[in-house]
C-alpha cells in the first residue's frame, strides 16, 4: 500500500506538486523506504506525532529516496517540502513500525536451522555415495 503526500515545489504559483510516498503503511521488516520526485533539494522531516511538535530533519538533499531503519515500534510521521521554497510542508505520511514478536523470530530461526541441517545431511550423504 502506498501512502502519498503532496509537496509544493519552488518557483512560483504554477509549480508542479511533488509527492512523498512510503513503500508500506506497516513496516515489519525493520526498514521501509520513502520516495519522492522533486527538482532540486528536498527536506524530509519525521516526528512521533502528526502535529510535528518536535520534528527532526530526516533528510535534506537532492536524492529521490531514503531508506529508514532502526525505528522502535510505534507510529512515525513524515512530511516534505522543497528545501529552497520556504513554503508549507505537504500532507503527512504515516508509517507504523511493528517488528515481529520474539516468538515469531525464534520460530523463523528454528525453521532455518532445520532446513540448513537437512541440506547439510543431504550434501554429506551425496558426497559419501559418490
Amino acid at each position: 500500500m502506498l501512502v502519498a503526500a503532496t509537496l509544493a515545489a519552488p518557483c512560483g504559483a504554477l509549480a508542479t506538486p511533488v509527492e512523498l510516498h512510503a513503500d508500506t503503511a506497516v513496516a515489519t521488516a525493520g526498514y521501509f523506504q520513502l520516495r519522492w520526485q522533486a527538482p532540486g533539494e528536498v527536506v524530509v522531516q519525521e516526528d512521533t506525532t502528526p502535529e510535528f511538535a518536535s520534528p527532526r530533519i530526516l533528510y535534506r538533499g537532492s536524492d529521490n529516496a531514503r531508506v529508514v531503519s532502526g525505528k522502535p515500534d510505534g507510529r512515525w510521521y513524515y512530511r516534505a517540502r522543497a528545501a529552497d521554497s520556504g513554503g508549507a510542508f505537504g500532507e503527512i505520511v504515516e508509517v507504523t513500525v511493528r517488528h515481529h514478536p520474539l516468538e515469531r523470530a525464534l520460530a523463523f530461526f528454528g525453521i532455518g536451522a532445520v532446513v540448513f541441517l537437512g541440506t547439510l545431511i543431504a550434501i554429506v550423504r551425496g558426497a559419501r555415495a559418490a
